[in-house]
């Protein structure tokens, strides 16, 4: 028996609905098992170091009077240098810079720019036998 035009515009509208609304669900509900948009940056950004902490002090020209400057590096253990910018309090909880200058530990942080890293958390690290 012959279809009408009628019914088979009907089917193709119907579909083409179906499929619409397919397509925006889809769209609207992320795929639970990929990560956010926030957790991928949170995994780029964010790495782990571990090395040995050093406090270096520079005192200025005799020329321009000032107070000296204290800076944080990590030497890590691929021998890469790193300025840290961590907070004194962060610090004061391992018994200050004085008290970490020279230990190992484990950084965790962003990496602002290359060779600058901008800590999150500062461990003590595990001491190998």
């Amino acid at each position: 028996m012959p279809r009408s035009n009628k019914s088979d515009g009907w089917l193709a509208a119907r579909l083409a609905g179906v499929l619409l609304s397919c397509w925006a669900c889809s769209r609207a509900a992320p795929d639970s098992n990929q990560p956010t948009v926030e957790q991928r940056r949170e995994q780029v950004q964010q790495s782990v170091w571990t090395g040995s902490f050093h406090l270096l002090w520079g005192d200025p020209a005799p020329t321009r009077p000032g107070s000296p400057q204290v800076r944080y590096q990590l030497v890590t253990d691929r021998g890469e240098v790193l300025s840290l910018l961590v907070s004194d309090s962060a610090l004061a909880e391992l018994g200050g810079p004085r008290g970490l200058n020279g230990k190992r530990v484990t950084v965790t942080g962003d990496q602002e720019r290359e060779g600058t890293v901008s800590v999150k958390s500062i461990l003590l690290a595990r001491q190998d036998p």
